[in-house]
């Protein structure tokens, strides 16, 4: 695999896409994206964009970023400011996704990522495939919003197919399989033992607390606190008038 011909997450993007935006409750954003990102497969037109291209689609998604941090502070009575946030951010790195999918870059250059690399006067050779980045901050989003017991095996799949993918030639495709298959097991292993481990505790914690305010409270005596009667009115006189 080289630099200049990476190999792209065909049907994977898509997929990430969708399934972000079913599970965060965002499927008339996710189709639009999962159309625009999967299409470029089936054309062969590409732009050649310049560094400021990329820099002006990046500045653009700073703004966006801030505005929606704006929105969501002056609403944080209404949405959870992380969560939200989080549930967005696929909409947000979109454009910059969309821009290099259809141009003839191949990598996104880290300094049009980050503003302070912009400074340096040597030209910066660190990159990212931006393609694999938008699919793990789907299914990053998309495990936020809403439990289901069908996230984890579709995360599983996504970045097995994935993994297969990138998967170095050293290794045989049956070896490949069986270690991909051996970590699997024991990533759900892990994963189960972790959420039971966390129930667990959440149920104790809730009896701990439940247990203690019953030894501090009596079922057979109440108490009121109505506050003392003032006196009685004993003259019609009239003191002043308003």
């Amino acid at each position: 695999m080289s630099r200049s011909n990476p190999i792209k997450p065909r049907y994977l993007g898509g997929l990430s896409a969708l399934f972000w935006g079913w599970q965060c409750e965002l499927i008339w954003f996710a189709l639009p994206i999962a159309i625009i990102l999967e299409a470029r497969y089936y054309l062969n037109r590409r732009w050649a964009l310049t560094k400021t291209d990329f820099y002006r689609v990046a500045d653009l998604t700073a703004v966006g970023l801030v505005a929606m941090v704006f929105f969501l502070f002056l609403n944080r009575q209404e949405y959870h400011f992380i969560t939200m946030l989080l549930a967005w951010i696929p909409i947000l790195l979109f454009p910059l996704v969309a821009v290099l999918a259809y141009s003839t870059t191949p990598r996104m250059s880290l300094d049009v990522l980050f503003y302070s690399l912009r400074r340096q006067r040597e030209a910066v050779q660190q990159s990212w495939d931006m393609d694999y980045v938008y699919l793990g901050a789907c299914l990053l989003a998309a495990g936020l919003n809403k439990e289901s017991s069908y996230y984890f095996p579709v995360v599983v799949i996504i970045f097995a197919c994935s993994l297969y993918q990138l998967r170095s030639p050293r290794f045989t495709k049956k070896t490949f399989v069986i270690g991909l298959c051996v970590i699997l097991l024991t990533a759900t292993a892990f994963h189960h033992g972790i959420r039971n481990t966390h129930l667990s505790i959440k149920k104790q914690t809730e009896l701990w607390i439940a247990n203690w305010v019953s030894q501090r409270t009596d079922p057979l005596k109440t108490r009121t606190a109505l506050g003392k009667v003032g006196q009685l009115k004993l003259s019609d006189s009239i003191a002043f008038r308003i």
